[in-house]
């Protein structure tokens, strides 16, 4: 964190340095409606499923279908298990997987870059201003660490 710190002394790390902090204050609500969501598909696996281990998540149990659902808003899917299921749940699970592609992989995807644009644009109109600030405050706080009295200057 110090080096982060110290980093936004230069303007090209500083705009950086900015821009994750404001996209990480940006992104704190948004990640936990997200886990609320991986959390619910994975529950919603898990019960289609019927708690059975999945060869490919060796070792972490029920987990794995959280680990699912979220493989599945990345983009990433695995389906090889569905068809051991029987045929009226099968149809039934595809339904669920589709909703949850089209909720976890489209929608909140496309929602974080919103919120990242928009992140970017704040940062973008304060860049100057901002740079500033920092660099004042890093001067102010040397010269109190160092015992300056400041009113003088």
């Amino acid at each position: 964190m110090k080096l982060f710190f110290f980093l936004r002394i230069y303007d090209g790390f500083s705009f950086l340095v900015q821009m994750m902090a404001g996209v990480f204050k940006d992104l704190k609500y948004f990640l936990l409606f997200f886990i609320i969501f991986i959390l619910q598909f994975g529950m919603i696996f898990l019960v289609l499923f019927k708690a059975q281990q999945i060869d490919e998540y060796n070792g972490v149990n029920k987990l794995a279908y959280f680990l699912m659902a979220f493989r599945i808003s990345s983009g990433d899917f695995q389906l090889d298990d569905y068809h051991s299921q029987t045929d009226g749940l099968v149809i039934f699970t595809w339904i669920i997987w589709l909703i949850a592609v089209l909720t976890l992989n489209v929608v909140f995807m496309n929602f974080i870059i919103a919120v990242i644009s928009e992140s970017y644009e704040r940062v973008m109109q304060k860049l100057v201003a901002e740079s500033f600030r920092v660099k004042a405050n890093m001067i102010k706080s040397m010269m109190l660490g160092n015992g300056k009295d400041l009113s003088k200057i």
